[in-house]
């Protein structure tokens, strides 16, 4: 499932159902929650690349890679203006 994810682009149900749909349902009533797999899913995508959580507005950075609407919006920039961090909390 943590390879299916990190090899595709589909959303993160459709990892999900991919991985799960040929399992045995012996097996699947001890699989974790769905919510649990789908965390499982998105740690596996982004793992420790994820920014760190700001503590104020002005620690708020956001990286090119995040951007950027995913493919299915054609790759268009979801931002399209950072005043970056010398603004401070007049971001």
């Amino acid at each position: 499932m943590k390879e299916l994810a990190r090899n595709t682009n589909d959303p993160t149900r459709e990892v999900l159902r991919q991985a799960t749909q040929n399992v045995p349902e012996f097996v699947q009533v001890n699989l974790p929650t769905s919510f649990n797999m789908k965390r499982q899913i998105q740690r596996a995508r982004y793992g420790n690349d994820r920014p760190v959580e700001p503590r104020n507005l002005a620690d708020l950075e956001i990286p090119d890679a995040m951007r950027l609407l995913n493919e299915h919006h054609g790759n268009e920039l979801f931002l399209k203006y950072d005043s970056g961090q010398e603004a401070g909390n007049n971001r």
